[in-house]
């Protein structure tokens, strides 16, 4: 037996395809829409205003809360200048 024989898979066609990704996007809710809410800081020293999000996200990553704030804050950045 060389392999040749054996039945091959079909493609994926592009509906099928939407169809994962937006099974998985559905289930991607590692926090709520509460914690991407921009609130007014609650300390001077987060400065004026403050997103809650890295906090959930991070604990769902299993990551640092800072770490993952920071690499946030590093891809948002450049959309702000």
């Amino acid at each position: 037996n060389d392999g040749d024989d054996e039945p091959k898979e079909a493609a994926m066609n592009d509906e099928e395809k939407q169809a994962i990704a937006d099974a998985a996007a559905a289930e991607a809710k590692p926090f709520t829409i509460a914690d991407t809410m921009v609130t007014l800081a609650t300390r001077a020293d987060f400065g004026d205003y403050q997103v809650n999000a890295a906090m959930g996200l991070a604990k769902s990553l299993g990551m640092n809360p800072r770490e993952c704030a920071s690499k946030i804050a590093d891809k948002i950045k450049p959309k702000l200048e």
